[in-house]
């Protein structure tokens, strides 16, 4: 019989003892050659909460984070500094490193892959178009300039999700019962144009991780409530909402038995101040005598800036106000404008109407 020595019971108590927590130490370290980052705090803020664990300062080029996580409880965390997000990666067992000056990640199994996945994207190229054609939108002189250059943007940008669609189901496909394999549906889950059949299709007998992951819990959640407002279902009433005469109202008390365009909108909004110049105050001018209903319904916006911006656009259509979120959420509206065009009968006709295609929806309507 082998003797086992003292060292030895002392490593294997260690060793039963960190089997029995589960949890893992993680050492992170941060380091950059940025001179202004030196003194400035870093912080540890995992990514479904955006409220930091864990803080530090920049000290000879480095911030250092030291923990443990339970096996199993994996996640995903941003580096921020000086309030700027500069790296995501994956805070699991193992030495991490973050390099904050180009956003690499590495040192351990997740962490390597994930770093691989963004290489593989190559985003910037994509991002620099996007930016100028923005540019373009912003300073365009004329409404046609304005629709070609957000036409490309949509474009660039379609190209740009398919492939990080593509690269994200690979990753997944390799990490399918991890937290990695969770962020790469979420990445999924949170493009703009992916929809409730799709997500419902990845989720399929996916792993709790993933289909637990809060992110993806709440984007299906979403997508379920734009599925139940989509093309061709009953709108959904609004109760609780303010009217343009302060009085409460519901949005059936103006929308019933009329052709009606409904438009998301907020008054810092540049798009929707756009899409309210360009298209819907012209198209009432020239459709509302002849049957069409616009309302403007204002969302995360405040009443007094509400009022200036229903002023300086010659706006003289009918608007509410909702300052709870409840249009939103029942809609799954995330972003604004969002322009849906309701039939008398309250089907729903058309959603994410942009452009001439408002019009052109509002004619082929109205010829029925």
């Amino acid at each position: 019989m082998k003797k086992i020595s003292f060292l030895t019971s002392i490593v294997a108590a260690v060793l039963l003892l960190a089997s029995c927590t589960g949890k893992q130490q993680f050492n992170i370290v941060g380091e950059t050659d940025n001179a202004a980052l030196e003194g400035k705090m870093a912080y540890l803020v995992p990514a479904t909460t955006r409220t930091a664990v864990d803080s530090t300062v920049v000290t000879n080029g480095k911030a250092i984070f030291k923990g443990k996580v339970e096996q199993g409880s994996e996640y995903v965390a941003y580096l921020v500094v000086d309030e700027q997000s500069v790296a995501t990666f994956i805070v699991e067992f193992g030495n991490i490193k973050v390099d904050m000056d180009d956003s690499e990640v590495g040192g351990t199994a997740l962490n390597i892959q994930l770093n691989e996945f963004y290489d593989e994207l190559d985003l910037d190229d994509f991002q620099e178009e996007l930016d100028g054609l923005y540019a373009d939108y912003r300073s365009a002189p004329t409404p046609e300039f304005r629709a070609e250059a957000e036409r490309l943007y949509d474009s660039v940008e379609a190209v740009m999700n398919n492939n990080i669609r593509a690269k994200a189901r690979e990753l997944y496909s390799r990490n399918p019962g991890n937290i990695l394999g969770a962020y790469a549906v979420s990445l999924i889950a949170d493009m703009y144009d992916v929809t409730y059949a799709e997500l419902s299709e990845l989720l399929e007998g996916a792993d709790p991780i993933v289909a637990e992951y809060e992110p993806i819990v709440k984007t299906r959640e979403r997508l379920e409530c734009v599925e139940k407002t989509s093309v061709g279902k009953h709108y959904t009433d609004v109760d609780g909402i303010i009217m343009a005469t302060g009085e409460m109202g519901k949005l059936s008390d103006l929308v019933d038995g009329k052709l009606t365009i409904v438009d998301f909108w907020a008054s810092w909004c540049g798009p929707c101040r756009a899409e309210i110049q360009d298209n819907l105050v012209p198209l009432y001018k020239k459709y509302g005598k002849k049957g069409l209903n616009i309302v403007g319904l204002d969302v995360w916006d405040k009443l007094d800036k509400h009022a200036q911006a229903v002023e300086n656009l010659n706006i003289t259509y009918p608007q509410i106000i909702d300052t709870t979120r409840t249009a939103t959420n029942l809609y799954g509206v995330r972003s604004i404008p969002q322009i849906i065009l309701i039939g008398p009968d309250g089907t729903i006709l058309a959603r994410d109407l942009r452009g001439a295609a408002i019009e052109e929806a509002v004619v082929k309507a109205l010829g029925k």
